[in-house]
């Protein structure tokens, strides 16, 4: 015969039997949906709210001291709401433990407690009993809060544990970034916004994303079968394409040379490659900074269609040269300049400047670039070709570039990140000198 659960509630008894039962159920059934989880599980959020399991922990720890306390004749615990946001820096295990201390603690109280006793909560009187129905009331809400964010952590639902379940507290799933949901079936999720997340290894079936939009996003690796791509626009770094069977990427750099000889010129593999490639950029970005100064200075500063300002890309070209030249070749821990900025979606980095709200004028922005210029000409200017394999490691210090990078790859970037930024800019430059009616 199966034994009947610690939490199954009397089949007859006191009132008092019952309500206490009563809670007990609610109480393993709320610690079932929250077990088990890390940092991710924990933190995960559902919709527009930000009630995580971890607040949920926190929360009815701090309600069950609070009213434990009434009872015990001791001042109570606070209740602000200041422990939602505590929890998201706690320790998971610790959530845990506390809540069930807490737990533990209460039901000593209420099991001797008379019902129709009187405790005094501010400037009020209130029974035994009324505490207890504020306490099931209170695990009612929650615990239905806590059935959506399990299922939306690992798919967990159910009404009650199962019969042999006991907790387990704690467990490592990774990163405060919010759990993942397995499967995502038959929904519709137009408009559903992406930012931060990790689909490594996720499957896409019958999947509808006509008018989505993808961007900084790493598509490595990725098989793509049976696909509609009608009117579909790509840019990016393309390596190993293959569409219908055919490797489409040195089509694509073949045409694009063709549409700009000197390309190739910008994409070297010599020494000698990368000095003439570096100069040549020089050649054309004075040839397009004299563009930008016809314009009124004002207009430098101004973004078109959401992109980075003239005077933006330069800053992005002074952070690009610091970072793989500074950082990656010569190996300075911080070289950057207060008006360096990196890519947009760059996470914050210690000591890294980001300040989009400051506007230097085109001449205060060209005298900085100057200088990293002039830096990155002296590498080049001294390199050899068995220079470009040597490895470099930049400092462990959290800040990118990290880790080991061939000189090559390197030199590669700045000069790539000089080519396109310039085609960007010249694109921009010619949409802001056509007068808008």
């Amino acid at each position: 015969m199966t034994s009947t659960p610690s939490w199954e509630p009397p089949l007859a008894g006191t009132d008092h039997e019952h309500l206490t039962g009563a809670l007990d159920r609610q109480r393993a059934t709320f610690r079932f949906k929250a077990d088990g989880r890390g940092r991710a599980g924990l933190s995960l959020t559902v919709g527009a709210s930000t009630m995580t399991l971890g607040g949920l922990l926190a929360h009815l720890t701090v309600v069950e001291d609070h009213y434990a306390d009434l009872l015990a004749g001791r001042v109570p615990a606070a209740w602000d709401e200041r422990e939602w946001a505590a929890a998201r820096a706690a320790e998971p295990q610790a959530l845990y433990d506390r809540y069930d201390a807490a737990v533990a603690r209460a039901q000593q109280v209420y099991a001797g407690a008379d019902p129709d006793a009187l405790v005094r909560r501010g400037s009020v009187d209130m029974s035994v009993r009324r505490i207890l129905f504020d306490l099931l009331e209170e695990y009612g809400r929650h615990t239905g809060h806590a059935d959506l964010l399990s299922e939306a952590v690992d798919g967990r639902v159910g009404e009650d544990p199962p019969r042999d379940w006991s907790p387990v507290g704690a467990v490592e799933d990774g990163d405060a970034h919010g759990g993942a949901v397995q499967v995502f079936e038959n929904r519709r999720m137009f408009g559903a916004r992406f930012h931060g997340v990790d689909l490594t290894g996720a499957d896409f079936y019958h999947v509808d994303l006509s008018g989505a939009r993808f961007r900084n996003i790493d598509l490595s690796g990725a098989s793509i079968v049976s696909a509609d791509l009608l009117d579909v626009t790509v840019t990016g770094d393309l390596r190993d394409v293959v569409v219908n069977e055919v490797d489409v990427v040195p089509l694509i750099e073949a045409e694009l040379n063709r549409r700009d000889p000197d390309r190739a010129a910008a994409h070297p593999t010599d020494a000698d490659g990368f000095r003439a490639g570096w100069e040549l950029l020089a050649r054309r970005w004075e040839e397009t900074v004299a563009r930008a100064r016809a314009l009124d200075p004002t207009q430098l500063q101004e973004s078109v269609d959401g992109e980075w300002s003239f005077i933006e890309t330069q800053r992005h070209l002074v952070y690009a040269s610091q970072a793989w030249v500074g950082r990656g070749i010569l190996g300075e821990a911080a070289p950057w300049h207060p008006l360096s900025l990196p890519w947009d979606q760059a996470p914050d980095m210690p000591g890294v400047p980001r300040d989009r709200e400051v506007q230097p004028s085109l001449e205060e922005v060209l005298a900085v670039r100057e200088h990293t210029r002039a830096t990155v000409s002296g590498v080049i200017e001294r390199l050899t070709d068995e220079q470009l394999d040597v490895e470099h490691t930049a400092p462990d210090d959290g800040v990118w570039p990290y880790g080991t990078h061939t000189v090559r790859d390197c030199l590669a970037t700045v000069l790539d990140e000089e080519y396109e930024h310039r085609r960007f800019a010249e694109r921009d430059l010619a949409r802001l000198e056509t007068p808008t009616t």
